[in-house]
């Protein structure tokens, strides 16, 4: 999996996400990308913030969210669909309400493209595009995304 970054200007509705590329079997390519928005109150006028994280623990706690979730062969269909997703939540026929903030990931520059657990060995094949020394690992388990996760290890690798 590779990490791409797409311009944006938040009046054109032009947003700057995190763009997986991933390469699945017999060559295929596809760009996905994971963005929420929630309701918030700003000086008395109903709004939306926009967010897109990696991880759910950056995401505002008891908020209600609107999830969208996109997976295209190229990414200026990726970017039509999310360009006509805040569209259409600033549409009065539709939410009409405005985005008053972007909450956004910066592009990561060190993380694992490829995991394959076997024989109780994990091999991570890991992307480090600013030349990390060393590294700490917390391996954490989880039966789903937001339930109570166990520390299985730690390991420190130079």
């Amino acid at each position: 999996m590779e990490l791409e970054e797409n311009g944006i200007n938040p009046e054109t509705f032009k947003v700057n996400l995190i763009i997986p590329k991933m390469k699945l079997e017999e060559e295929l390519v596809e760009y996905a990308v994971s963005c929420s928005v929630r309701d918030t109150v700003d000086f008395n006028v109903d709004k939306f913030v926009f967010e897109s994280h990696w991880n759910l623990d950056d995401y505002t706690m008891n908020k209600g969210y609107m999830n969208f979730q996109i997976w295209v062969s190229n990414v200026r269909d990726l970017e039509i669909l999310v360009d006509d997703i805040l569209k259409s939540l600033t549409d009065t026929r539709a939410f009409g309400k405005p985005i008053s903030q972007f909450k956004l990931e910066r592009v990561l520059v060190f993380y694992v493209n490829t995991a394959k657990y076997s024989n109780g060995n994990l091999e991570l094949e890991i992307t480090n595009k600013c030349n990390l020394y060393s590294v700490n690992l917390a391996g954490l388990v989880s039966d789903t995304e937001t339930t109570e996760t166990e520390n299985m290890c730690s390991i420190t690798s130079k």
